[in-house]
C-alpha cells in the first residue's frame, strides 16, 4: 500500500497489540477536545426524553391497555436507550473529527459480526454486544465525506490475543441445581427472597422465618425488586423493625423470553406508524450520517416486545400487591424496562417506591444518567450522605423525589467486619491497586470527562509500569468483577513484562476482602471503591483525572487521600511514597466518608432505612 498511513486503535486490546509490535498509532481521543464531546452528549439527554415521549405516545394510539395501565415502555427503557444513543453519536463524533483532521483518501475498517440482543446476557434488552464493532457498522452507512472500504476480519494466531474465554468448571453440579430451582423460586417471591438472603448472609438469613411471624408493631409487607445491594445487607434490621414479609421480584430476562406477539394492541401498526414518522427518523441523524438502519430493529423491539413485557409485569405486580397487601416497593436501582414496570404497578395501586443509592456517584459534579435509575420513578431515595443530597437536590425536585440521608449499609458492613491487620506471609508490603472496567459498547457520557476505555488503559499501563519497578513490594491488581473485565490486556501486559511480584485478581476475592491484606491502596477511577478504601486507616492514592468530583468533595478527599487529576503528578507522589514512606494526609480524617458514605454512627443504617420506610408509607397514605 502506497502513501501515508495512519493507524487508529479503537480499543485497549488493539492499543496493546500495536504497542507490543512497536507500531505507531493514535487513538480517537487525540482528535478532539473532550469537553466538546461532553457538551454535545449532555444535550442528547433532552433529545432522548423527547424521543421516548414520541415512541410512547405512538404506542398509546394503538393500545387501550397501555392507556389503562399508564404504561410507558420507551421511558421505562430510557437507561438502555440513552446508552445506545450515546455510544453511537459519540462514535460518529469521533469518526467525523478523525476524518476532518486527517482528510484521508480512503478509510479501511474491518467488518464486524452483527450480534443478537434482547434475552441475552451479552446484550440485554436493546444493548449492543461487545463483540461487534460499532465503528465498523457506522462507517458502513452513507454520509461520510470520504471513501470507506470494509476489510474481511483476519483471525488472530499465536499469543497475539489473550484468552478471554470464561471457563466454568467448578461447582457445576451446584450451578445446574440453581438453574433448575431458580425459575420455580421466582414464581414464589417470598421464598425467593429467603433463598437469596440465606445465600448472601448465611445462617443469619434464617432469621427471616422467625421474624416474618412475630412482631410487636404492625408489619409493612414490601416488594424488594432486583439485586438488593444495601437492602440485602439490611434484611435483619428491616425484619426486626417489622418491615416484611419481603417478596422478591428478580431483574431477569425471562420476561422477554416469555413474550410472544402482543395481545394488548396492534403493535405492528404502531411500528409502521412510527418508522414512517419523519420526526422520529430525524432523531437518528448525526453529522449528516443517518444511523437509523443500526437501531431500527432495537426500536421495533421496544414497540413490539417491550410493550408486552411492560404490561405483563404491571399486571403481575398489581396482582402481587393486592394479594399480599403490599405497602411499598423498595429497590436499589431502577435500570430496566421490567424495573420501571414494577414501579408503575406500585403507583397504580397507590403505594410508594423507595430506592436506595447504589455506587459512589454522589460526589460527582453532575451525573444525569444516574437520575434515570435513582430518581425518575421513585417517591423517596435513600442517599449515602448529606453531600449526595446536595448533588441530587435539583434533579430530585424535577422528579418530585424526596431525598433522605441514611448512609450505606454495605460500607457500614465493611467497618463492622473490619479485623485486625492481617499478617503477611513475608515482609513485603502489599499494594492493592483496584482498577475499573472498560465500558466498550455500553459507553455513555454523563459526567465530565467522558468515559474512555483508551484513556483508562493508558492510565492502567502507566501505573503498572511504575509498580513493576518495585520488586520489593507485593502488588495485587484487582479487576472489576464483571465478566467483561476479561477483555483487559492487563494480565497479558504483566506476563509480557515478567512482573512476577504482580498478581492479577478478578473474582477470586472481593475488593472489600482484599482491603484487610493491603498496606497501600491505589484507585484509578474511584467511585464505590473510594468509599470502601476510606473505611481503613491506610494510605490511599486516588487518581481523579478520569472522574469529576464537585469542589467540596475534592477538598474533603484531599485531606484524607493523595489525589491528583494529572497522571504525572500522581505517579510522582506514588514514587515518593515508595521511596521514603512520605504520606502527607490524615488517615483518621473521615469527612469525605461521612458526607458521601456514612453520615452518622448513631444507629445502624438498616434501622434508619426501616424507620424511613415506615415514615414514607405513612406520609404517602395521607397524600392519597
Amino acid at each position: 500500500m502506497n502513501g501515508n498511513i495512519s493507524i487508529i486503535a479503537l480499543a485497549p486490546s488493539a492499543m496493546y497489540e500495536l504497542e507490543r509490535r512497536n507500531i505507531k498509532f493514535r487513538i480517537m481521543e487525540d482528535y478532539y477536545d473532550s469537553n466538546e464531546l461532553y457538551q454535545m452528549e449532555l444535550k442528547n439527554y433532552d433529545k432522548v426524553e423527547e424521543l421516548c415521549d414520541l415512541v410512547d405516545n405512538t404506542i398509546k394510539k394503538y393500545s387501550s391497555v397501555v392507556v389503562e395501565y399508564n404504561v410507558r415502555p420507551a421511558a421505562y427503557t430510557i437507561r438502555h436507550i440513552i446508552t445506545i444513543y450515546c455510544v453511537l453519536t459519540t462514535r460518529i463524533f469521533q469518526l467525523s473529527k478523525l476524518i476532518d483532521t486527517e482528510n484521508p483518501d480512503l478509510v479501511f475498517v474491518y467488518e464486524t459480526n452483527i450480534c443478537p440482543f434482547g434475552p441475552f446476557k451479552s446484550a440485554p434488552y436493546i444493548s449492543f454486544d461487545n463483540n461487534e464493532s460499532l465503528y465498523s457498522r457506522l462507517l458502513s452507512q452513507d454520509g461520510w465525506n470520504t471513501t470507506v472500504k470494509i476489510l474481511p476480519t483476519i483471525q488472530a494466531t499465536g499469543d497475539s490475543v489473550a484468552d478471554n474465554t470464561i471457563h466454568i468448571k467448578n461447582n457445576n453440579i451446584i450451578q445446574h441445581a440453581k438453574e433448575i430451582v431458580t425459575p420455580w423460586l421466582r414464581t414464589h417471591p417470598c421464598l425467593f427472597d429467603l433463598a437469596l438472603n440465606i445465600e448472601k448472609n448465611g445462617h443469619v438469613g434464617l432469621s427471616y422465618l422467625i421474624r416474618r411471624t412475630h412482631g410487636s408493631r404492625k408489619r409493612i409487607p414490601v416488594i424488594l425488586y432486583g439485586s438488593g445491594y444495601n437492602w440485602d445487607n439490611s434484611i435483619n434490621d428491616l425484619l426486626q423493625n417489622n418491615i416484611g414479609p419481603i417478596y422478591r421480584i428478580s431483574d431477569n430476562l425471562d420476561w422477554i423470553n416469555q413474550t410472544k406477539t402482543s395481545e394488548f394492541g396492534d403493535m405492528d401498526a404502531a411500528w409502521e406508524d412510527l418508522k414512517e414518522n419523519q420526526i422520529f427518523r430525524s432523531f437518528f441523524i448525526c453529522e449528516h450520517v443517518d444511523y437509523f438502519p443500526i437501531v431500527r430493529d432495537r426500536f421495533e423491539f421496544v414497540v413490539k416486545q417491550l410493550t408486552d413485557v411492560s404490561i405483563r409485569v404491571v399486571q403481575y405486580g398489581m396482582e402481587l400487591i393486592n394479594k399480599h397487601k403490599i405497602e411499598s416497593v423498595i429497590a436499589s436501582t431502577l435500570a430496566t424496562c421490567v424495573a420501571n414496570s414494577v414501579t408503575c404497578a406500585a403507583h397504580n395501586c397507590g403505594i410508594p417506591v423507595i430506592t436506595w443509592q447504589h455506587g459512589g456517584y454522589g460526589a460527582m459534579e453532575k451525573h444525569p444518567f444516574i437520575n434515570y435509575i435513582d430518581l425518575m420513578n421513585s417517591d423517596a431515595h435513600l442517599a449515602f450522605g448529606d453531600g449526595v443530597i446536595e448533588s441530587y437536590n435539583l434533579d430530585a425536585q424535577k422528579y418530585g423525589t424526596e431525598l433522605i440521608s441514611v448512609g450505606s449499609s454495605s460500607i457500614e458492613k465493611i467497618l463492622n467486619e473490619k479485623s485486625e491487620e492481617t499478617e503477611h506471609s513475608n515482609n513485603k508490603k502489599i499494594v492493592l491497586y483496584a482498577t475499573d472496567v472498560y465500558l466498550q459498547n455500553s459507553q455513555y457520557v454523563s459526567s465530565p470527562p467522558p468515559f474512555s476505555d483508551s484513556l483508562l488503559w493508558r492510565t492502567q499501563k502507566a501505573l503498572l509500569q511504575l509498580l513493576g519497578k518495585y520488586e520489593d513490594l507485593s502488588i495485587i491488581v484487582k479487576l472489576h468483577p464483571s465478566e467483561i473485565a476479561n477483555s483487559s490486556p492487563i494480565k497479558l501486559f504483566v506476563q509480557d513484562e515478567g512482573f512476577d511480584h504482580i498478581q492479577v485478581i478478578s473474582r477470586e476475592k472481593t475488593f472489600s476482602e482484599l482491603l484487610a491484606f493491603a498496606d497501600i491502596i491505589i484507585l484509578d477511577r474511584p467511585f464505590t471503591t473510594i468509599l470502601q478504601a476510606l473505611t481503613t486507616r491506610k494510605p490511599v492514592f486516588s487518581f481523579t483525572g478520569l472522574v469529576n468530583y464537585n469542589k467540596h468533595a475534592e477538598q474533603l478527599l484531599s485531606k484524607r487521600a493523595a489525589c491528583s487529576s494529572e497522571l504525572d503528578s500522581f505517579l510522582s507522589e506514588l514514587e515518593e511514597y515508595f521511596t521514603d514512606d512520605t504520606y502527607h494526609y490524615d488517615v483518621d480524617n473521615q469527612e469525605f466518608l461521612e458526607m458521601y458514605g456514612l453520615p452518622s454512627k448513631e444507629g445502624s443504617t438498616g434501622e434508619k432505612a426501616a424507620n424511613e420506610i415506615r415514615k414514607v408509607v405513612t406520609t404517602f397514605k395521607h397524600k392519597i
